[in-house]
């Protein structure tokens, strides 16, 4: 084919194709595959200062696919981010009954605590100290699994702990309440 048939949209795709193309072609290669004279295509090529661009185009293409990704991460971590908002949002009524109750259990395991705890003064009984601690561990282990599960760890206004030591002392148990370190 000679180069005076090719139009100028036909010289526009074939520079676009030598310019942009990630296979890179030599002007020797496109002459042949689109039957135009080589001089033709290497004089054009001259006078338009035609130039491989392909690492230029790829290097922007992705840049442009990393900055998409950025957005669409952005995007996702905002949405994800909102539905979390939402989900606590309806399971708050949840975790405050469950909150309420953890503490009414705690106050009725409390209260047979300090129930056990006058029986064993007015039988004037010695407990057997293994048992005492075990049962003082099973406690504290439940209210910690319970407490963490419903987020009660950190401390508000309002609650706090009580240590009880229970001495015994010529034949008589003594409790004293203690207040938490600070």
């Amino acid at each position: 084919m000679n180069s005076r048939h090719l139009d100028q949209q036909a010289w526009a795709n074939l520079r676009l194709e030598y310019e942009t193309s990630s296979a890179r072609p030599t002007l020797r290669e496109l002459a042949d595959q689109h039957a135009v004279p080589r001089s033709t295509i290497f004089k054009r090529a001259a006078r338009e200062k035609w130039k491989q661009n392909a690492a230029l185009v790829e290097a922007t293409r992705k840049q442009i696919v990393k900055k998409m990704e950025a957005r669409m991460d952005m995007a996702t971590t905002e949405a994800a981010d909102l539905a979390a908002k939402q989900f606590m949002a309806e399971l708050q009524p949840w975790i405050e009954r469950e909150k309420a109750e953890h503490i009414k259990r705690i106050v009725a395991i409390a209260k047979r605590g300090f129930r056990r705890i006058e029986k064993l003064w007015d039988e004037n009984a010695v407990p057997e100290a293994r048992e005492e601690s075990l049962a003082a561990a099973t406690l504290d282990k439940h209210d910690a699994i319970i407490r963490r599960t419903l987020g009660m760890n950190g401390a508000q206004g309002g609650s706090g702990t009580l240590n009880l030591d229970v001495l015994v002392a010529g034949g008589r148990r003594i409790v004293s309440a203690q207040k938490p370190a600070a």
